[in-house]
């Protein structure tokens, strides 16, 4: 009995001293996006830290290719950081632990935008991850009794979600022909609508 009583104690001692792993969503889910040459687009957030300690951002990238790597060449597009400069804390109470942002490219909102090159080619894509840096702290970085160097717990670490950005592709032939098609006959049927009726 006293052995099953040592392992039960053993059991909660290690299961308390484990702490939950801070998770990174994006917005969409599937982490595509797409648009033409010149265009801007990009991926809001859900966040999620259920551990005890405040979690900070501290910026973000797109990884091409794998976790770490370089972003991806000028000659496609560039990404821009949001996330990092928003002062996104998740964390225990008075902060919470999962917080979400849309992409919003005028309210700089989410974790960050892609811009593609005017002479970005069609229909190209690139596989890669969104990098969220972060620290961990033991005092809400909102606090006024929050010491960046005391409080400090974790000074870089990070959280990755894979993200594809495609160039759209050219219009096919087939779908140009149908589109001055529908315009065609839209045009005569209203011609036909407004022509005069004899009297």
């Amino acid at each position: 009995m006293l052995k099953l009583c040592a392992i039960y104690v053993s059991f909660i001692a290690f299961s308390t001293g484990l702490s939950a792993a801070p998770m990174l969503q994006l917005l969409p889910p599937s982490g595509y996006v797409s648009g033409l040459p010149g265009a801007t687009v990009g991926w809001g957030f859900t966040l999620s830290n259920p551990d005890s300690d405040f979690l900070l951002v501290t910026g973000s990238s797109f990884d091409a290719g794998c976790k770490g790597c370089p972003g991806p060449p000028a000659a496609v597009g560039s990404y821009t950081d949001f996330i990092g400069n928003n002062f996104v804390i998740a964390g225990p109470s008075p902060e919470s632990q999962s917080v979400s942002q849309p992409f919003n490219a005028s309210h700089q909102t989410g974790a960050g935008s892609f811009t593609f090159a005017l002479s970005a080619p069609r229909n190209t894509s690139i596989n890669g991850f969104i990098e969220v840096d972060y620290s961990t702290y033991s005092v809400d970085p909102n606090s006024p009794f929050f010491d960046p160097i005391l409080d400090l717990i974790t000074a870089d670490a990070q959280l990755y979600a894979p993200a594809v950005v495609n160039v759209a592709p050219e219009p096919s032939a087939f779908a140009l022909t149908q589109v001055a098609l529908f315009l065609f006959v839209g045009a005569v049927a209203w011609r036909r609508h407004r022509k005069p009726v004899a009297l």
